[in-house]
C-alpha cells in the first residue's frame, strides 16, 4: 500500500496569506534610525547608525522578497491540492463511490 499523505489546505492556504501580511509589514517598517543625529551627539556613532540602517532596509526588502515567494509556492500548493482532491472526489463519485 502507497504511504498516505494528509494535507490541510486550508492552513497552506492560511500561511500563505499571513507570510503576505508579514510582508506587508516589513513594507510599513521605517527606518527609526534616520534622523535622529542630533540626539545621538556623536558623528561616529551617527556614522554606525547610518550604516546600519542601511544594512537593515537592504536586508528587510531580501526578506520580504522570501517571504513573497514562499507565499507564491503556498498558494501554488493548495491549489493544487485542492483540485487533486476535486478530481479524486469527482472519480470516486463517477464509480458510484
Amino acid at each position: 500500500m502507497a504511504a498516505q499523505i494528509t494535507v490541510d489546505i486550508a492552513a497552506v492556504a492560511e500561511l500563505a496569506a499571513r507570510l503576505r501580511a508579514m510582508a506587508g509589514e516589513f513594507d510599513s517598517v521605517e527606518d527609526v534610525v534616520r534622523g535622529h543625529h542630533d540626539a545621538v551627539g556623536s558623528r561616529e556613532v551617527a556614522a554606525a547608525l547610518d550604516d546600519f540602517a542601511g544594512n537593515w532596509s537592504h536586508q528587510r526588502k531580501k526578506i520580504r522578497q522570501q517571504m513573497q515567494d514562499v507565499a507564491g509556492y503556498a498558494d501554488a500548493a493548495a491549489e493544487a491540492y485542492a483540485s487533486v482532491e476535486a478530481e479524486i472526489a469527482g472519480a470516486c463519485q463517477g464509480q458510484g463511490g
